[in-house]
């Protein structure tokens, strides 16, 4: 199986440390999609593409990060990102069209900010001209 190298630049993060992940190529994952909002803006999703890694906070009425995005791919003229990931939504979370991954599952870490995080190749962006 191919596989394709993401260095993950948020070196800040983890006290200088670089890390990458080697992941699966994108045509062999699941596609997910966040859309444009206040908490995904076009900053967020140039950070995104760059870093190789997609963040969350803890979903209202919680206080356990985790990472949202919808399941499948970006619709059609519609304004967000698409990604792949190897991480494996959290089992029994979410719903048949929002995936989630907490903290506490495997590939998904929690920086020192306090966000959850994993590991993505962003297919699509139409956030960023």
């Amino acid at each position: 199986m191919p596989t394709t190298i993401v260095a993950t630049p948020s070196a800040s993060e983890r006290g200088g440390e670089q890390v990458s992940h080697v992941m699966p190529s994108a045509a062999s994952q699941p596609p997910y999609h966040r859309l444009e909002s206040p908490t995904q803006t076009s900053a967020d999703a140039r950070a995104q593409a760059a870093s190789g890694e997609i963040w969350g906070r803890a979903a209202r009425g919680s206080s356990i990060p985790c990472v949202k995005a919808y399941r499948n791919a970006l619709p059609a003229h519609r304004r967000g990102i698409e990604f792949v990931t190897p991480v494996a939504p959290t089992p029994g979370s979410g719903t048949p069209y929002e995936a989630r991954w907490y903290v506490g599952t495997p590939g998904v870490r929690q920086n020192s900010a306090g966000f959850a995080v994993i590991s993505a190749i962003v297919t699509k962006n139409t956030q960023v001209p």
